[in-house]
């Protein structure tokens, strides 16, 4: 009342002071016009709300004998807003007569004390946060000390199991008990130990009975540990071992897409996209025919591979099964199966094709190209016959494989080159319409010089430049094939590519920058392949020597001679550059020298 009556006469002399007032609201003075529109402000919006208040948590009540060290908990106490760490303070506020209790650690989330007779200690906890607020509600915790000792429960997690991995396993925890019966128990489990790999968890660990998917093979460990009604945990988890044995699962057939085909082509089966979940390859495969059309004596080819093969002989459905096994002798249960839809086969003639004309450096290995070549019908593998329908005049150019896909050939002249291609398919069909490709031998130098003969001696080719005597420095033959002429450098310097001393030539002489002057083209009868043992008209055979001029890669002249003496020199003609002149003279003399110097 000391508190409450000074209040209460402020308050009466407050209502008072509104009371007595003249000034009340319905004969206050009108305001003035201040151009205030009437309507009412806007007021600020509120401050933003500050640090909520912790929440105190002191534990549940418990039982404890008398001579236990006891401790409380605190630990469950937060704060919203995360503003840790918490300060505690411990109040003890109410204890037995007669008991000179001692708690240690009153500051702390978990003080101590001995229960020393029997009775009820109480206990409240407050909590502050960091930012200094201290929960306005204490929690409050009863301990009650009894001169009958608590036991401890026991833990019964159950028999140890033995299961196949992938099963699931149920655990049962409803043997553990409590000695005083101080029920119900509470149950809490966990999983201690898992084979590599596993990620099994339990559904419900605080149950008395959960369940977990052994989901590796391996050990398993799970520990329990229980809590009676008095507060009291048992001192000895136990824990039960789950051994998961490994299941071996048998592997997966896949046969394959389903396949559209024509009788008499071969049909390619494959099985590699079967599986084993274990890895345990290699797989064994067996290929079998479970439906064909009546009538038919299609067999498989190499039926216990990956990759079979057969030619359906009859139009119509052909179903083939594919069963797999695995290293440890596991078969697929379920064989797999491939759709083979066969159609009549329908015979076409292939088609040629034997590549776009080309061009192509004289003295060069070249080689055609008849892969393009296909049949439309699949009928596969073609058969290849090539022809060379002209070639140039003088050349003694032949093909080395007729039957080949891509032959080759080497272009002895300057010139054109035909070639036709027929090809067969695997049913017999030739093409009626062969194929032909034009291969151009072109000089590109600036000028390019080319003899051959018909028959089977020995010319040679002479190259002179500004009126110089044959066999001298100036003289491009046999003996001084790669003259140095005009200035420094190469590129007008005269090259006999070949001496060909067998055969039919050629021999060529090119220079791929001429200087300016005149140059003197001659044919020197050698003799008999490299020997010149003939040197009478009877004794020396006779040949039609042809020679051609090519500027600038173009063909411009051309000459022929028969010759057939040992000692003779023909004279063909000059070239004059850098006009590209060509002057035939086309006289016949000769020379007594037949070696080099």
């Amino acid at each position: 009342m000391r508190v409450l009556a000074p209040l209460f006469a402020a308050g009466l002399v407050l209502l008072g002071l509104l009371g007595c007032s003249e000034n009340t609201l319905s004969n206050l003075p009108p305001k003035e016009d201040t151009g205030d529109t009437g309507l009412p402000e806007i007021p600020p919006p509120p401050p933003p709300p500050g640090p909520t208040e912790p929440i105190a948590d002191a534990g549940p009540d418990r039982v404890w004998a008398t001579g236990d060290l006891i401790s409380l908990d605190g630990t469950a106490s937060y704060d919203p807003q995360g503003l840790d760490p918490l300060d505690y303070v411990w109040t003890l506020t109410a204890f037995p007569a007669g008991s000179s209790v001692q708690v240690n650690g009153l500051d702390t989330a978990m003080p101590a004390f001995v229960g020393d007779i029997a009775g009820t200690f109480s206990f409240e906890l407050t909590v502050m946060n960091t930012a200094g607020l201290w929960d306005s509600t204490p929690a409050r915790v009863t301990i009650t000390v009894e001169d009958e000792p608590v036991y401890e429960p026991v833990a019964n997690a159950g028999p140890d199991q033995t299961l196949d991995e992938g099963s699931v396993v149920q655990l049962d925890g409803t043997n553990s008990f409590d000695p005083q019966n101080l029920v119900p128990l509470e149950y809490l489990w966990q999983i201690v130990q898992r084979p590599p790999g596993s990620t099994a968890v339990l559904d419900v660990n605080s149950s008395s009975t959960p369940s977990f998917l052994a989901d590796e093979h391996g050990t398993y460990v799970v520990e329990m540990t229980v809590r009676n009604s008095a507060g009291v945990f048992d001192s000895t988890p136990d824990q039960v071992v789950i051994s998961a044995n490994e299941v071996l699962l048998p592997p997966v057939a896949n046969a394959g897409l389903d396949i559209s085909a024509t009788s008499g082509n071969v049909v390619n089966l494959n099985g590699l996209g079967s599986t084993d979940p274990q890895g345990l390859t290699p797989l064994q495969y067996v290929w079998s025919f479970t439906s064909k059309p009546s009538g038919s004596a299609a067999t498989l080819v190499q039926a216990g591979t990956a990759t079979p093969s057969f030619t359906p002989d009859l139009p119509g459905l052909y179903i083939a099964e594919l069963t797999v096994g695995n290293t440890a002798n596991l078969w697929d249960p379920t064989p797999d199966k491939v759709n083979i839809n066969v159609s009549e086969l329908v015979v076409q003639e292939p088609v040629a094709e034997a590549g776009a004309n080309f061009g192509v450096l004289p003295l060069e290995q070249v080689q055609l190209d008849g892969t393009a070549s296909y049949d439309p019908a699949g009928l596969t593998p073609l058969t290849y016959a090539w022809t060379m329908i002209s070639k140039p005049s003088g050349s003694t150019a032949s093909l080395n494989n007729t039957a080949a896909s891509q032959p080759s050939f080497f272009a002895d002249l300057a010139g054109a080159y035909v070639f036709e291609l027929t090809v067969m398919n695997s049913a017999g069909t030739w093409d009626t319409t062969p194929d032909q490709v034009t291969v151009e031998a072109i000089p590109i130098d600036g000028f390019y010089v080319e003899v051959s003969w018909d028959n089977d001696n020995d010319l040679d080719l002479h190259v002179l430049n500004n009126s110089s005597a044959m066999w001298s420095d100036g003289d491009c033959n046999y003996c001084n094939m790669n003259p140095s002429w005009g200035a420094a450098g190469a590129m007008d310097d005269p090259s006999l590519d070949a001496d060909a001393i067998y055969g039919y030539g050629p021999e060529t002489t090119t220079i791929d920058m001429p200087a300016n002057g005149t140059y003197e083209v001659r044919v020197h009868y050698y003799g008999l392949n490299g020997s010149s043992s003939c040197g009478t008209f009877s004794s020396c055979p006779v040949s039609t020597a042809t020679v051609k001029v090519y500027l600038g890669g173009v063909l411009t002249q051309t000459f022929t001679r028969v010759m057939d003496d040992a000692s003779q020199v023909w004279t063909v003609g000059t070239i004059a550059w850098p006009s590209g002149t060509i002057t035939p003279i086309d006289s016949m003399g000769s020379t007594s020298q037949t070696y080099c110097n």
